[in-house]
């Protein structure tokens, strides 16, 4: 709609003619005494007929929606001005409604829309903006900030300024362009998009250094430069890690440039990075050593890694433990080289020497990874007792036990050791009293846990409840996770209705969340009566609370019965607008989309779909979902192809979205295309309904003329279908009668 930016006012005035035919803007605007006047009559005697205005061009549709449009837009803009929010808004959404393409509209519309917390409204109306005008700053921020704060979307406020960065017109020398790749690069890093954002940061730097190239004035120069995700020793990591050792290179040196004193020693660090990966392991092992010497901590234990790496590759890996003890010997409060010396002695099998050095440091530098390290030593040397004490020490410095996950699962496949341990667990619990305290009582639960010991882990878990009270939801939600991992659910849920009822838990949120999940585990076990009392039960504490409303449906959804569970996901639809729960009632939607599916009414499961894509296109699940439905009737196959690869692209590892993908290739008759996208499916999907991803897969080696892999894979659906809670019968007898033609 070009021609349409100029002001409020300015076009208040100019409309007013055509504004008042159209849209009763002001009640109060009806003063006009004189009378109308009928074609071919006369004001005075003298004076000519008046004749009707007939256009030499007459306005098409499009001229009236536009002018309808600019009629809306003028009645908006008063209703603004007058403090009428609501009805501002309405007016804008009817004038964007008559005419899409009017960005002015938009400018407003999407603002207001914020204000007035309509978020998924402008986050739909900021999106249709920059498909309109990609390259529009304004629209490209509200776009992507939406997505991201509201949403959590990176990977769609990616497709936004990635199509924005492609529009033929933006000057590839300019400072919007420079702002949009920016963004990109910080997003893509963000999303671990590696290649794109070092791609995108190649574009930032080479106008960091070249300002004048790309027209940066300079207030945006400095902003820039006091950007944190553009200092230069960070881009030069960026550029090292995408294995772009110039530009790498050059960063770093341009870092130094900047920094003095003590600071400036990193260029060495940085020098010997980059020696290294163009193959030039001496002159890193140079720069590497001037480093060390500088006795700086800043780099933590990267310095020792990357020299081991450099020994390794000049064949002097022998020579690691000597260089590291020369430097430790000059530089004893390093703990960082203290404790990577004391692994290296590990490794060498000088458990000694490890144990000595690494309790040496832990008694000036109580540190996490020299917890790690001891641990570890212990477990070699075989002292449950001194293992299970350091584990403890360890715990009580990290606040919790991530740091310890490898030496778990070591210490588990050491069934002695491991055995050792939990009996001296038990020994601690018989003692009267109780000598067990509370860190070590938690090392041994998760210990007992990891090694799927349920009564050792219950035992423990609970004596852990009498030492701290206030650490009881903690207890509870990992105990009954425990359960669900090992499907337990039985048990799970017990403990779930244990911690509903305990009376450390006074707060009626924490309550009713463990009822919550106490439903959750009893109709995974089968007891659907009891997951409704125990919903029914949440409900009394949290009455209406969307979230329990979702969960009494979803129960109804997994007993199969489908006629009540629509009834409470469009009860719950209809009582709470999505701006209120937005999540919530999007998942009620696309559980009711797959229970009318399931009973058999495709057509309306697409219908709440296709309602989804349109207000949302850029929704990942609902291009997945509705992309499948028609892949599976095989209609609409080119779009469908599209959507579901939108879907891959933001969760390339989601077993259902590549087996969408393979589908829809088969569908297609892309049959090679097709097989690693099957292949991988049945590999990482591990949830109901796998049976028919096993099912895709065998039609597709039957394609591929592969009968005897074919059968296989039939044989594993069919033993699939036959384990499922509800076993879909049409399935599996088609899934018998294939294996039956492939015996014959």
């Amino acid at each position: 709609m070009k021609g349409f930016m100029m002001t409020g006012l300015a076009l208040v005035w100019l409309a007013a003619g055509q504004i008042a035919t159209r849209v009763a803007i002001a009640q109060d605007d009806r003063s006009n005494d004189r009378p109308a006047t009928a074609p071919g009559r006369q004001f005075q005697e003298l004076e000519d007929p008046v004749e009707p205005l007939v256009p030499r061009d007459p306005r098409g549709k499009s001229d009236e929606a536009r002018v309808d449009a600019l009629a809306l837009f003028a009645r908006g803009r008063i209703l603004q001005d007058r403090g009428n929010l609501q009805g501002a808004l309405a007016a804008y959404q009817q004038a964007i409604e008559r005419d899409p393409t009017a960005l002015p509209v938009y400018r407003v519309l999407i603002p207001l829309a914020i204000d007035l917390n309509r978020i998924d409204d402008a986050v739909k109306w900021a999106t249709k903006a920059t498909e309109l005008d990609p390259a529009d700053e304004q629209f490209l921020s509200q776009a992507a900030g939406l997505l991201i704060k509201h949403r959590e979307d990176i990977a769609g406020a990616i497709r936004v300024l990635d199509r924005a960065s492609r529009v033929p017109s933006l000057d590839k020398l300019s400072p919007q362009y420079v702002n949009i790749m920016l963004n990109l690069a910080v997003l893509n890093q963000a999303a671990d998009r590696k290649a794109d954002a070092v791609a995108a940061f190649e574009v930032v730097f080479d106008a960091l250094i070249n300002p004048e190239k790309y027209h940066l004035d300079f207030k945006t120069r400095a902003q820039m430069q006091k950007n944190p995700a553009l200092a230069f020793d960070k881009l030069g990591q960026i550029f090292l890690d995408g294995k772009k050792t110039e530009l790498a290179l050059l960063a770093f040196q341009r870092a130094a440039e900047l920094k003095k004193g003590p600071g400036a020693a990193n260029l060495n660090f940085n020098l010997a990075q980059v020696y290294l990966q163009s193959g030039e392991p001496e002159k890193a092992l140079i720069e590497l050593q001037k480093y060390i010497d500088t006795q700086l901590q800043s780099k933590e234990r990267a310095p020792y890694d990357l020299l081991a790496e450099i020994l390794a590759k000049l064949g002097r890996s022998k020579d690691l433990i000597p260089r590291l003890e020369a430097a430790a010997e000059k530089d004893a409060r390093n703990s960082w080289l203290q404790f990577y010396l004391a692994e290296q002695y590990a490794e060498a099998n000088q458990l000694d020497a490890a144990e000595a050095l690494f309790k040496k440091t832990l008694a000036s530098s109580s540190e996490v990874p020299g917890y790690v390290g001891l641990a570890g030593v212990y477990r070699r040397k075989n002292q449950p007792a001194e293992l299970l004490a350091t584990l403890s020490k360890g715990y009580s410095e990290a606040g919790d036990l991530k740091p310890f996950v490898a030496e778990f699962k070591a210490i588990i496949a050491n069934e002695k050791l491991f055995a050792s341990l939990m009996k001296s667990g038990e020994a601690l619990l018989g003692e009267n009293p109780v000598k067990l305290d509370f860190p070590t009582g938690y090392v041994l639960a998760n210990l007992a846990a990891d090694g799927k010991q349920s009564d050792l882990a219950e035992k423990y878990y609970r004596s852990l409840l009498s030492l701290r009270k206030e650490r009881a939801d903690l207890i509870y939600q990992e105990l009954g996770a425990h359960y669900i991992e090992l499907k337990k659910y039985e048990d799970a849920a017990r403990i779930y209705k244990q911690a509903a009822e305990d009376g450390d838990l006074a707060e009626i949120e924490t309550r009713a969340n463990f009822l919550f999940m106490a439903t959750q585990a009893l109709e995974l076990a089968g007891d659907t009566k009891g997951a409704l009392a125990a919903i029914a039960a949440a409900h009394e504490l949290m009455p209406n609370n969307p979230v329990l409303r979702f969960q009494e449906g979803w129960v109804y959804y997994h007993a199969h019965r489908f006629d009540e569970a629509i009834a409470r996901m469009e009860k719950l639809i209809e009582d709470f607008p999505q701006r209120q729960a937005r999540t919530i009632v999007r998942k009620a939607q696309y559980s009711l989309s797959n229970m009318h599916v399931l009973k058999g009414d495709i057509r309306k499961g697409e219908e709440i779909l296709e309602a989804i894509y349109q207000e949302d296109p850029d929704d990942v699940s609902v291009n997945n979902d509705l992309g499948y439905l028609y892949a599976d009737q095989g209609k609409n196959l080119e779009r469908a192809e599209g959507m579901i690869r939108k879907a891959v692209s933001s969760d390339p590892e989601n077993g259902a979205y590549l087996d969408s993908l393979g589908w829809v290739l088969f569908k297609r008759e892309k049959f090679d295309e097709a097989l690693p996208y099957l292949e991988k499916a049945v590999k990482n999907s591990q949830g109901a309904g796998d049976e028919t991803l096993w099912e895709h897969l065998a039609d597709l080696q039957d394609r591929l003329k592969q009968p005897a892999k074919a059968l296989e894979t039939l044989r594993k659906s069919l033993e699939l279908a036959e384990k499922a809670t509800h076993p879909d019968p049409k399935l599996i007898e088609r899934v018998k009668e294939k294996i039956a033609a492939h015996e014959k």
